[in-house]
Parts: C-alpha cells; structure tokens; sequence
C-alpha cells in the first residue's frame, strides 16, 4: 500500500531531490558550438551540476534540468540565442535569481537555460521623472542601494533579493503592496525579446510616461506571462521619495477573528499604512525562536507607517484606537531603523522559521487572495481546517490586500502525509475561488496550480459550438455607404492564408510542441471590434452562416469583402447593449495575440503572425471613413516599433474582453506547457 501511495504522490510532489533529464534529449554538438559563437565559450555550460542548479527553484518541484546553461552578456546577444533556438526548435528557459516558489524555471523539455544575470547595469536614472531603467540581472537590494543617495526608492519588496525583471515576469508583490502596489503598478516599459530574436518595447523605445492611452496595454500583457512570451531584457520602473520618517509596530490579539477585523477597519478608516501583515500563533512563536523576537505568542499584526512627523502621528494614534477597540494588546512601537529592520527581517525569514519546526522536512506554501471583506472569514475557517487536518502548519500574509499563506510542513517520505497536503492546500484555493478570490495572488501559475487557473478563469466549452470564424478579410460593415473592395485582399494578402489550410489544424512550430492542440485552436477565439462610418443600424445576422456562405460562394466578391447591410452579430442578445456604430468579426486567437509568443511553421522568424495583424489592420483602417476612424491606434503600431503596413485598407481591432478571453487561452497555454518556456 504504501509502494502504492508513493507512486501516486510522486507527480504531485516531486521533491528536487531527484533530479530527472528532459525529453528533449542532449543538444547536438553543432547547436552547442553554435551557442558559443553567438556568446563565446566561457559563457555556455553543460556540466550536470550547473544545469542541475538551472534545473530548480525554491519550490518544492522537482529539478528538470536544461540541456545547456548560456549567460549572454548583452540584448543583441540575446536576440541572437532567441533566434537560434527558434530556428531549431529548441526551448528557451529565462532564468534569473531561482527564488521563484512555483517551478517556472524546470526545463520540462529540456532546452536551453538563458541566465540573464551577466546583464546586471543600470542604464538609465531619471531622477525628476522618478524612473529608472534596468537590466535583468539587478535585483531589487542592488537597485535600492544604488538609490540610497538620490532621495528615491524601490517599495516592492517580495522578501527575496530577486531580480527585477524577474520579479516582472512573476507579477511579483510583497510587504509593500497596499501602500505601492505591485509589479504591476510599477512597470513603465519593457524590452523584450520575443522568440523569433525580434526585439520589442512595449511603450516605445525610450518612453517612460506615467500614463497613455495610445493603443494596448502591451507592458500589462507581459507583466506575469512568466517566461511564456519572451525574454525580458530591460525594464523601466516607477521609482518612489523616500519617506521623511518610518514608524513601525506590532500588536498581539485574542483571537484571528480581532486581528483580522482590525486589519479591515484601519483600512476602512483611509489610514495610510504602508505595510500590515498577519501572523498567526503558530507563526510568531516560530519567528521568536529563529528571529530571537520577544512578542506575545498570539495572533499577531506587525505595521509599517511612512509620512512626516506630523502625519505619522495621526496615523499612530488612529490605528491604537482601532486595535484597542478590537481588544488589541501589547502594542510595541519601533522607530529606530536598526529595530525596524530586526522586526523585519524576522517577517522575511519566516519560511524558514516555519521550517525549523520540524527540521528533515519539507514546506509547501499556499498562495490565495480574496476582496479584503472576505478576508475574516476565509482566515479563521482556515486556521479550523488547518488544526483539524492534524498537518503542522502556520499562517502568515499581506493581510492589506487580502493575499496570505499557509506554510505547510510534510515529510517527503510519508506519502500520506504528502497527499494531505495537496489534498489541504487544493481545499483552500477553491475555498478562495468560492469567496471570488484567486488561486495565486503573487506566486503564480508555475507547474502546480494550472487546474486551478483553469478552475479560476472557466473552462472552454467542450461541444464545439463556437460560431464558425469568418474567412480573413471577411468584414461586416453597418449601413456603409461604399463597399472597401481593398480590404479583403489586403488582409489576406498580408495575413496569409490559415497555416494548415483548414480550421483548427494549425501545425506547430517545428520541434516545438504546440501551446494548443488543433481542438484547442479552434476554440480559441477573441473578438474583435470593428469600427464603421455609419450609426445605421439593420438587423442582425448570423455570422457563422454569412462565413459559410462566403467560402461556399454564394456570395458575391464584393458583398464577401464588406457584407453591406449585413452585420455579423456572433454575441446573440448582447449586442443590443452595444452602440449601433460596432459590429464584430471572430478571428483566430493564436493568429491574432499569441502569434508573436509561439509562431507557425513556415513563418519566418521576426515576422510572426501578430506582427501582420497588427499591419493589415492598420492598412485597412486607413480607407474607411478616415474622417472617423481613431489615429491612436496607428500612433500605436510607431510607438511599439511595429510596420504600419501599406495605405489602404481598414478595420480597427480592440480586445473588448481581453482579459477573459486571454485567460482563458493562457488556462489552455498552462495545461499544454509542453514547450518548455519557464
């Protein structure tokens, strides 16, 4: 039985501790030579015990080693290995500091391991636009230090000293965040190197304004794609003053429920915290035996405060009156920096204080989010289960943004214990996902939590009923005047035809795994907003039908390129609430978003899929009621570096529910990881 067990938990926890080859198999001695040239032989490894060390990260996933390590020295080096590898099918893995905690540097198909931490300057300080521009391999500590005489500051702070453009490419967050935000808040640009080797600035070269409104948010859509995208190779960041004065404190409680509610009502009450974290009984007797604190064993916050002398006093004395209130006690202020910074520490050291419990063992964290006014509830039922399960475990989380952990200790021999923890921590994430919270609020996806996501986001439908997509250049235009008979031709032309020649048989990129499987392509579809020159509206039809009857030619050339008076109405009923100037066309997902992450076959590289749509859009939008038609968008396509395409043409695309639809394609991305990109 318990041989049994061991084989049944071994894929839920593969403990690093053994160390398995990809499937890839070893790289051949010309592509090794060929890696070489491109960064020189010092900077290219594939000894074991270095791929090994690539292999793995502090999460409890076991080590899948790369089949080779390189470390170039400069982006034009990196375009050149991206560019390599693509040519070749083989995986790229971005690696940088390994202190992720979710596997998103495991090789799963072997590959090769990009250590971007040899690019480690930073480029570029502007001190009164209150941004900086760095290279991948800085990590937080570094840039702060860097900092320490300019009156500015870096404020996320994961714990970790990780880079930074890794702390991008995770969505990282921390101590910080209900006062500054996340990674998220505080990316300006980003240089990216997408797989092809064609280098990409998501605002722009150079540009690092604090807000726009030209074209798509394209720095958000590669803030947390984990490696899935591209190569982050500079980032610009948001900078922060540093504050005139810190205060920091903690305050013990009778029970979670005190602690918790006290968290909500400091909020509530607009105090300004910087930073408010939970940790619970368990927790901050383990902090006190490895930290050598002295705090009251009991649920406990500690507390961050910055301002002028002036305001922090008012914040002090509102927050005691609230803590008090909810039967707060032995409320300890720390304002000297020294102090501050013991408290701290014992804070970012509490994975390993919870770990020094029960020495030999392994921890797996938890890693949930829900709205703040769940918070109380979903707290103290966990505490409950927790102590029910018999697991040894702590608490401990960002309680200001409703994110928290539970640091769960197992012994890696024991797989029923190993299948309690899963068992426990999937319990949870679906308890989060019940109170509308996430499954990860700053870990992410990783190799473990991709039924989750999949849980979170919703799953595509299964019967195949999607509306069938309309032939490319297949508009629908409402009430216009003229017919575009440019239009068609010069979205086909450009677009080219459907890789496969049918729907949903999209060959894969040669020798790497495609992200989606045919079905999967097929079902994944956004939808695109088409603008027009007219209010008129008629009524609507099926659009499934009128694509049908355009590749069956029933209709006419010209009626198939514009569809006058004929709008293509896929969203049923949901199209009442829409201006009657919109009409919308269905397009293939991964042809339109995803083109430039993973290319077709027979595309060459730096000429992806993405990089045609984005042109053949733009060249349409130029024909059509150019009296109407927004410029952002072409603004856009300069500002990113992309071509603009020719001068005819016109249809405006936007990601109305990007959001949802891109999730739900990244879900599917998830699930088929077989392309090894970290």
């Amino acid at each position: 039985m318990a041989c049994l067990l061991r084989a049944a938990t071994w894929r839920l926890f593969p403990w690093r501790g053994y160390c398995s080859r990809g499937t890839q198999g070893e790289l051949s001695k010309g592509f090794v030579e060929a890696l070489k040239a491109v960064v020189g032989s010092p900077h290219v490894s594939t000894a074991a015990a270095v791929r090994e060390q690539h292999g793995r990260d502090e999460s409890f996933h076991r080590c899948q080693p790369p089949d080779a390590v390189v470390w170039p020295q400069n982006v034009e080096q990196v375009s050149q290995l991206a560019a390599l590898c693509y040519d070749q099918g083989v995986p790229i893995i971005p690696f940088g500091t390994g202190t992720g905690l979710e596997g998103g540097v495991c090789a799963v198909q072997g590959g090769v391991c990009v250590n971007l931490t040899h690019m480690d300057r930073i480029l570029q300080l502007n001190l009164e636009d209150f941004s900086v521009l760095v290279e991948p391999g800085v990590t937080r500590k570094a840039l702060n230090t860097h900092l320490r005489d300019s009156g500015l500051w870096f404020p996320v702070d994961p714990g970790a000293d990780a880079s930074l453009c890794g702390m991008v490419a995770t969505g990282a967050s921390g101590t910080n965040a209900v006062r500054y935000g996340t990674m998220r808040d505080n990316v300006l640009n980003l240089e990216v190197v997408l797989p092809g080797g064609r280098l990409l600035h998501t605002a722009g070269p150079g540009r690092h304004f604090r807000k726009s409104a030209a074209g798509y948010n394209l720095t958000g859509l590669f803030v947390g794609s984990e490696g899935t995208l591209g190569l982050i190779t500079a980032a610009t960041l948001r900078l922060h003053p540093v504050p005139e004065a810190t205060v920091a404190a903690t305050c013990a409680f009778p029970s979670i429920q005190a602690a918790v509610d006290s968290t909500v009502h400091i909020l509530q009450a607009a105090v300004p915290v910087a930073r408010i974290e939970f940790l619970d009984d368990a927790m901050i007797d383990a902090c006190n035996r490895h930290s050598k604190l002295n705090c009251c064993v009991a649920p406990t916050l500690f507390l961050e405060f910055h301002g002028s002398e002036q305001a922090l006093a008012e914040q002090v004395q509102r927050t005691e009156e609230i803590t008090r209130h909810n039967g707060g006690s032995h409320f300890s202020w720390a304002k000297e920096a020294e102090e501050r910074s013991r408290l701290w520490a014992a804070r970012h050291n509490a994975w390993y204080a919870a770990l020094a419990l029960r020495p030999g063992c392994k921890g797996y964290s938890t890693d949930v989010c829900v709205p703040i006014s769940r918070l109380p509830e979903i707290l103290v039922q966990t505490k409950e289960n927790l102590k029910a399960s018999g697991l040894t475990g702590t608490i401990v989380g960002h309680v200001g943004d409703g994110n928290f952990h539970c640091i769960l200790l197992a012994d890696p021999e024991d797989p029923e214990e190993l299948l309690k923890v899963m068992a426990f921590s999937k319990q949870l994430a679906r308890h989060a996902l019940a109170f509308h919270g996430t499954c990860t609020g700053e870990h992410g996806i990783g190799l473990g939590k991709r039924q989750l996501l999949q849980e979170e986001v919703g799953e595509p439908p299964a019967d195949g009923s999607e509306t069938r997509a309309p032939p490319l250049g297949l508009i629908s235009s409402l009430g216009a005047a003229e017919p575009s008979p440019a239009a068609s031709p010069a979205c086909a032309e450009q677009l080219g035809p459907p890789a496969g020649g049918q729907e949903g048989a999209v060959p894969p990129t040669p020798g790497l795994a495609a992200p989606f499987s045919g079905d999967l392509q097929a079902k994944g579809r956004l939808w695109y907003r088409v603008w027009t020159s007219s209010s008129t509206s008629t009524q609507p039809q099926d659009c499934g039908l009128q694509a049908q009857q355009a590749e069956e030619g029933v209709l006419s050339s010209e009626r198939a390129s514009c569809l006058q008076g004929l709008p293509c109405d896929p969203l049923g009923p949901l199209s009442s609430s829409l201006p009657p100037t919109h009409s919308f066309t269905q397009w293939p997902a991964e042809e339109q978003l995803l083109g430039a992450a993973y290319p077709l076959a027979g595309r060459a590289p730096g000429e992806t899929p993405l990089d045609r749509a984005l042109c053949s859009q733009t060249a349409r939008h130029r024909t059509s009621a150019p009296s109407r038609a927004p410029r952002g968008w072409e603004n856009s396509l300069a500002k990113v570096g992309l071509p603009q395409g020719p001068e005819k043409g016109t249809c405006i695309p936007t990601l109305g529910s990007l959001r949802a639809e891109t999730q739900a394609i990244f879900t599917q991305q998830y699930l088929h990881r077989s392309a090894g990109w970290g």
